[in-house]
């Protein structure tokens, strides 16, 4: 097998990383774990413990998948200690009727990654229980929160936030689309996620909405989701991002 080094594969990673991170808007992928990037974006025979380290040569910010939540808490060591500190994670929470275990082990993952969490992304597919509630109040008050809501309990849910965080300043995830802009504009980490090809005019129009919304205090993420996420999508918004 042929071996790498994760942290030295490519002579521009430091210069890389720190030009990437110096964006108005952070730009990644939903998780790096993707058997269809083998051979297409990671090379042939890369360890996969070093997958996460050769990502963060290219992008300043992944999402953890609530896929990626195990009881085994060394992973989270190797994913620390694989991958640059100018790798950002955005923690994708379990779904509301999860089991109990699965919250608990996000949390505990959640902790774990420490200062290299930059929001946790909340997904709301369905109104949470009392202890789910529990749960994202607990974690509200520990990180910077973005909820990704289903249309149809957009209203509910965020008239529920009212009395369960009244002073909380969340975020609700923008899905791109140019009638909901002012999502991006919520809480303390503007987070926007997009999954299907756009055509260059449209994803440089997403880029400048975005870009509109900054004031210099607030992170603003794009997410490229996709199972495995689009890696033309990913390469054409680093490209548009760079001509602003």
């Amino acid at each position: 097998m042929v071996q790498y080094d994760a942290h030295n594969y490519d002579a521009s990673y430091t210069r890389r990383q720190v030009r990437l991170s110096e964006h108005i808007i952070l730009i990644g992928a939903y998780g790096w774990q993707h058997p269809h990037w083998d051979d297409v974006f990671y090379p042939e025979d890369l360890p996969v413990e070093w997958k996460i380290g050769y990502y963060g040569n290219e992008y300043p910010v992944v999402v953890v998948p609530s896929s990626y939540w195990s009881s085994k808490s060394e992973q989270y060591t190797e994913w620390l200690d694989e991958s640059d500190d100018a790798l950002i994670f955005v923690c994708e929470w379990p779904t509301p009727g999860a089991k109990q275990s699965d919250y608990q082990q996000a949390l505990e993952g959640i902790e774990a990654l420490g200062d290299r969490v930059a929001a946790v992304l909340v997904p709301i597919t369905a109104m949470p229980s009392e202890f789910e509630w529990d749960y994202i109040i607990r974690i509200a008050g520990q990180q910077k929160i973005s909820f990704d809501l289903a249309p149809e309990l957009r209203a509910a849910f965020i008239a529920e936030l009212t009395t369960r965080l009244p002073e909380r300043d969340y975020g609700v995830c923008w899905n791109g689309e140019q009638g909901s802009q002012d999502d991006i504009q919520s809480g303390e980490v503007g987070i926007c996620r997009i999954a299907r090809d756009r055509e260059p005019k449209e994803l440089r129009l997403l880029l400048e909405t975005m870009m509109a919304t900054s004031d210099n205090e607030r992170r603003l993420i794009l997410i490229v989701d996709g199972a495995p996420p689009d890696m033309k999508l990913l390469t054409n918004a680093g490209i548009i991002l760079d001509l602003l």
